[in-house]
């Protein structure tokens, strides 16, 4: 698949990998869970995979020249396919909390908190050496809460992402990576019985979304989406 830019005149192709082996992994996991009175949950855990032939999301320039590949064609544009890498690893570990917070005065006891954070570590064998992987997230954050009160219900979610590397390049200052951004989401809902609900919802209350950058400085961007707030209204319905 072939796009131009109008802009520069060249353009990305994506091109499939018939020749894509699978990759195997070895997992180990371990959990530690503490059940909270009346309704509640705290729980850590670390795991562990190891990965081989892992694929990989590679981003290169294409070669001038009649043995680039393409017949001499495409030049200079950006060819994004998939590869098999060599060995890697991803290690982290994840604690979660939540619980109703029932020995609230009435009518608090219907709130809901939780929160959990995970970090990770990864490293691949690249033809140019170990990096990290791509497609995963070094650190995930997120926390908020719910309230029940008779028949309407509430929540407010909130989520943090740090820095991740999105495409692999052998060339570091081709590599592309998602600068760190926050989400707040707040939804409304109310049944006028079992069969029948309303519902608001408002996602991305900070209007934050993904900016890409390449390299390791997170300055460099190279584009940055603003979708906006989005707000949902409807009725549910069960018959």
């Amino acid at each position: 698949t072939v796009s131009y830019s109008t802009t520069t005149g060249l353009g990305t192709v994506t091109q499939n990998a018939p020749g894509l082996r699978p990759q195997h992994a070895l997992n180990y996991d371990f959990t530690l869970e503490y059940y909270l009175e009346p309704v509640g949950l705290f729980s850590a855990g670390y795991f562990r995979k190891n990965i081989t032939n892992f694929l990989v999301r590679t981003s290169e320039e294409i070669d001038f020249g009649a043995d680039n590949g393409f017949g001499g064609e495409f030049g200079g544009f950006t060819l994004n396919t998939t590869s098999n890498g060599g060995k890697a690893t991803v290690e982290g570990w994840e604690v979660n909390y939540s619980q109703q917070l029932v020995f609230l005065p009435r009518p608090l006891q219907g709130l809901t908190v939780f929160g959990n954070y995970t970090s990770l570590r990864t490293e691949g064998i690249y033809a140019g050496g170990a990096r990290a992987l791509a497609g995963f997230i070094p650190r995930t954050a997120n926390a908020g809460l719910t309230y029940r009160w008779r028949k309407l219900e509430t929540r407010l979610a909130w989520r943090s992402t740090s820095a991740q590397l999105r495409s692999y390049n052998a060339n570091i200052f081709a590599q592309r990576s998602f600068r760190p951004y926050e989400t707040t989401d707040f939804s409304l809902k109310y049944a006028f019985s079992p069969r029948l609900g309303v519902y608001f919802d408002a996602i991305n209350l900070g209007n934050n979304w993904p900016q890409n950058y390449t390299g390791d400085d997170q300055g460099r961007v190279t584009f940055a989406d603003d979708y906006g707030r989005r707000f949902n209204v409807g009725f549910t319905g069960r018959f």
